[in-house]
């Protein structure tokens, strides 16, 4: 990958370290681990490439450090869902209009924040679609604080939604079918875009991709409202 230069300007440690965040976070998700150089991302945070040892101690301390700082960005999903949800889905049971609830509000955080609408919120999901391609010492990162937790709360949704036990091969199959759902809006990025006539994930986009995964899920699990009732 060839590396382009830019002028470099003097910035603070604080702002040097987050620029450099920025860039590996862009340049990581796009070509992966092996793909950039210490040079690349020093060109590309308009730095110099002596503060990637002094602040990380390498590339790899880079890498994982975006690997940790997009593991932060979820906090608030886990804050508002998957760290008690496995509790709550198993006290909601059989109750269909609570727990219709639950995941309409459930799934429509992980949306917002999966997909976010920020200046750099593509980048986000490149760098954890990239680590599901190539797993590394990222991957486990990610893995370990974020999704493992996700993927349990979308098993114990399932379990709760159809009476399966949460350990069972069958709901966590379709709490992954779930999970894909929301992935593939960050994958297939540009195909929704060409498609919707859309040039960026606005916030209004956002919430009617939202509102679309919301009702397939529901559909999946069983309960969406009967016309009846609504």
């Amino acid at each position: 990958m060839a590396a382009t230069k830019k002028a470099k300007r003097e910035y603070s440690p604080e702002q040097t370290r987050e620029r450099l965040l920025l860039s590996g976070l862009k340049l990581f998700g796009r070509y992966g681990y092996k793909g950039v150089t210490t040079r690349a991302l020093a060109e590309d945070a308009k730095v110099n490439q002596a503060s990637i040892p002094y602040h990380f101690g390498g590339k790899e301390g880079l890498y994982r450090a975006v690997a940790e700082m997009v593991a932060d960005d979820m906090t608030v999903v886990k804050s508002v869902f998957y760290r008690h949800a496995p509790l709550i889905f198993r006290k909601i049971g059989g109750r269909k209009a609570l727990l219709r609830k639950v995941v309409q509000k459930s799934v429509r955080r992980i949306v917002r924040r999966f997909l976010g609408f920020r200046d750099n919120a593509a980048d986000r999901p490149a760098f954890i679609v990239r680590e599901y391609m190539e797993p590394g010492a990222g991957f486990d990162i990610l893995y370990d604080r974020v999704i493992k937790n996700v993927h349990m709360a979308l098993t114990a949704m399932v379990a709760a939604a159809f009476g399966l036990s949460e350990e069972s091969d069958e709901a966590k199959l379709r709490a992954h079918a779930l999970m894909g759902q929301v992935i593939a809006f960050g994958v297939a990025r540009p195909v929704v875009l060409r498609r919707m006539g859309w040039e960026s994930y606005t916030e209004e986009n956002v919430d009617a991709i939202a509102g679309a995964v919301v009702e397939m899920v529901l559909g999946a699990l069983g309960l969406k409202e009967r016309e009846g009732n609504r």
